[in-house]
């Protein structure tokens, strides 16, 4: 019997090929090597459910919950998700708030909220935007988009609003209309 070139070669493949498959089954495992630390880049802390507050002089100025608080490592700014805020008033009166986000500055103590933002007093007036901030240090609210104000006596609407925290000064820009007579 002749063996041909091609035999002897397609022979000598099947050998190597046998003889890689015994040592992929036979070797030695490496040993296992430690996982490194992974970085976490997210928020410094995650909260749930948590509530903050604001008190000056031992009153209470401001509450505020969240569904989600989070605080960002870098900035240190405080981010909410579902917001519900209380801002208590002189004259006992309260204005409730809420809001799809928001963030609070812990400096400043400024709030910014965004999405379906809905502010009702106690005392019948109702305030609705697409976004709004507390100014803390003026203790002004800043309202822009759709910015509409419900009270007995009057409805006001603007592309932006700012007034005081008992909703009694109001200053309107963009698109501004007042209807006397309210609702």
């Amino acid at each position: 019997m002749k063996i041909t070139p091609k035999a002897g070669l397609a022979a000598l493949a099947l050998l190597l090929l046998l003889a890689g498959g015994v040592y992929y089954f036979v070797r030695p495992e490496p040993p296992m090597q430690e996982p490194k630390p992974v970085e976490v880049t997210g928020p410094a802390a995650l909260f749930e459910g948590n509530r903050l507050v604001e008190k000056k002089n031992g009153k209470v100025l401001w509450e505020m919950e969240a569904t989600n608080i989070s605080v960002e490592k870098t900035t240190g700014q405080v981010v909410l998700l579902d917001v519900r805020a209380v801002f208590h008033r002189e004259d006992g009166t309260k204005l409730n708030v809420v809001a799809k986000n928001g963030q609070f500055d812990s400096k400043t103590k400024n709030l910014q909220l965004v999405g379906d933002v809905v502010a009702s007093s106690t005392d019948g007036a109702k305030l609705t935007a697409d976004a709004a901030s507390w100014q803390q240090k003026e203790e002004l609210i800043m309202v822009k988009g759709k910015a509409r104000l419900e009270k007995p006596d009057i409805v006001a609407t603007a592309d932006e609003m700012q007034t005081d925290r008992a909703l009694e000064k109001i200053r309107l820009s963009g698109n501004a209309v007042i209807v006397r007579g309210g609702r």
